[in-house]
């Protein structure tokens, strides 16, 4: 065989190779990438941890002394109980739309789908329950 016809088949053969190696890395990426995992409650703190970790922020951060601890913390009580009442209006609109929703998502579908529909539903609420707890 001369040069001239042995470099291209080199030239194909380099890449062929560089295009495996390619496919190769993105095929271990793929497969290697960790799945994405439930945020367990370790990891959710509650309000009253959220409240005190805020509250020690502040304190570390300003230097508060306890009077102005104090004042924070009737602050924080005052805006929670506002929050609340403003939930106790918005919790039965809430409520009335989901409703609403769920009344027009069940009258798009055919009679065998209701049941299951409604049993979606039922584990949906049964999991936002233990979620809540």
């Amino acid at each position: 065989m001369n040069k001239r016809s042995s470099f291209p088949i080199a030239v194909y053969l380099f890449f062929v190779f560089v295009i495996g190696a390619l496919v190769g890395a993105f095929g271990y990426r793929l497969y290697t990438v960790t799945a994405v995992s439930a945020v367990s409650r370790v990891n959710n703190p509650t309000q009253d941890e959220r409240r005190q970790r805020f509250v020690n922020d502040l304190r570390q951060r300003l230097n508060l002394d306890s009077d102005q601890l104090q004042k924070l913390g009737g602050i924080l009580d005052e805006c929670r109980a506002k929050a609340r009442v403003i939930h106790k209006q918005i919790d039965p609109q809430m409520t009335a739309l989901r409703r609403a929703q769920e009344d027009k998502i069940r009258a798009i579908l055919n009679p065998q789908q209701q049941p299951e529909f409604d049993r979606w539903r039922a584990d949906r609420i049964k999991a936002e329950q233990q979620a809540a707890k």
